[in-house]
Parts: C-alpha cells; structure tokens; sequence
C-alpha cells in the first residue's frame, strides 16, 4: 500500500536560474530550463525536490510493485522498465545527451 504522503504539498514549475541536481535522474538542471518543484512536509519535515519535467511525467506513468508511483526512484526504475526507450526520450526532449557520469 503507498502510504507516504505529505501533510502539506506544493508543485510548482520555475525556470533554472542556477544549477541543480533532479532529485529523480541524478542529472543536472541547467540554468535556463524549467523543472517542478515539489515542496512539502514529510513525516514532519519540510522537503524540497526538483526534477526536471520529463522525469515528473515519467514517474507519474510508473508504478512499483504495489502499485506505488515511483517519487525519486526514476534512475533505477528506467534501467528496469526502460533502458534505452528513456535515454533517446531524453535525448529528443532535453536537447542534451544523457550523461551516466552526472547520476548519483
């Protein structure tokens, strides 16, 4: 059962001003392109992830084996599920190449 769910939530899109880490891929923001940010309590603790857009949509696509959608688990699941399809969908939406070297 997916029980983790923030007491306070709040998406918003922003335009990279400096550069961030997706908290979904491992790979960079770069200033310039636009990413969500997902701020809310969890457990008791404010948190704030960004990921990059194409990521937020992939992992609202995919679940674990619950069922569960997978927040943050993007990086892993892709070797999974995707492999190759997500690197070329990179690829032709973020107008970059995806770089093993950038994921944590």
């Amino acid at each position: 059962m997916c029980d983790i769910h923030p007491s306070a939530h709040l998406v918003r899109r922003i335009r990279a001003r400096l550069p961030h880490t997706c908290y979904s891929c491992g790979q960079r923001i770069v200033p310039g392109e636009t990413y969500r940010q997902d701020s809310g309590i969890w457990d008791g603790e404010p948190e704030r992830y960004r990921r990059h857009e194409l990521c937020a949509v992939l992992e609202e696509q995919l679940r674990d084996d619950e069922g569960c959608w997978i927040f943050g688990g993007l990086a892993e699941a892709q070797d999974f599920h995707m492999g190759p399809t997500f690197r070329r969908a990179w690829e032709a939406v973020m107008r970059r190449p995806w770089n093993w070297e950038e994921v944590e």
